[in-house]
């Protein structure tokens, strides 16, 4: 069985490179996410608050954005 992908068939260097790019947008929501954990335990003070609701906005929307680019490069078609 042989899978290709649908928009770059033959380069699959592309593909390693869009996993190790996107790589780097999880790590960095990761860390995003991990901010947000400790705001919550440090303080409950306005400005960590803020700092917590916009790390969790830039968490999920990195990983909304992952799988968008994952659903849209990953067609595989036998």
């Amino acid at each position: 069985m042989f899978y290709s992908f649908s928009f770059f068939p033959e380069s699959f260097s592309f593909l390693f490179f869009l996993i190790s790019f996107l790589s780097h947008f999880i790590s960095f929501s990761f860390l995003f996410f991990l901010i947000s954990i400790l705001s919550h335990f440090i303080s409950f003070s306005f400005l960590f608050f803020l700092i917590s609701i916009l790390s969790h906005f830039i968490s999920f929307s990195f990983h909304f954005f992952l799988f968008s680019l994952i659903f849209s490069f990953t067609k595989i078609k036998k």
